[in-house]
């Protein structure tokens, strides 16, 4: 036996089931005593039952599994990428900072020297000059306008 346990004895008799069907009665014959064992049979086919369903839930199992996997590596890469790309703008965001404070920094040193120049150059004549506010750009910008529109009607009268 192929089988490790032991197999039942389930014979068919084909010829004492003719005879019995036909009939007669039964061990009539010198066939009666011959059949089939189907016991190995049904044993074959049942293990090949249990067989496949197994390998199909053995399979699915598997194939579950996988596409899990497959589910949380995906997550995982897409977690390092926003992690990539938040790295990336902060050094943008700290690069565009360091711009500013340049730019800042320029415009404050040239504020200074403006400052000091304006200074220097008032202290020669002995006039203190005020630094320059909104209100006397303002001012300033009036009075070019008023000076520019004399200038015109001057030369218009000419």
């Amino acid at each position: 036996s192929k089988y490790f346990f032991p197999i039942p004895h389930i014979p068919i008799r084909p010829a004492a089931l003719l005879t019995t069907a036909s009939g007669g009665t039964g061990g009539s014959g010198p066939f009666d005593h011959y059949g089939l064992n189907v016991g190995p049979m049904i044993v074959s086919a049942l293990f090949r039952f249990v067989n496949g369903r197994i390998e199909l839930f053995m399979g699915k199992a598997l194939a579950e599994a996988h596409k899990r996997e497959k589910k949380v590596k995906k997550a995982a890469r897409k977690e390092e990428e926003r992690k990539e790309a938040e790295r990336e703008a902060e050094i943008l965001r700290q690069e565009r900072r360091a711009a500013r404070t340049a730019r800042r920094a320029e415009r404050e040193r040239r504020r200074k020297a403006a400052e000091a120049s304006a200074a220097a150059s008032g202290s020669e004549l002995g006039v203190e000059k005020e630094t320059d506010t909104g209100n006397d750009r303002m001012n300033t910008e009036k009075e070019t306008i008023h000076q520019t529109s004399e200038t015109e009607h001057k030369e218009e009268n000419v």
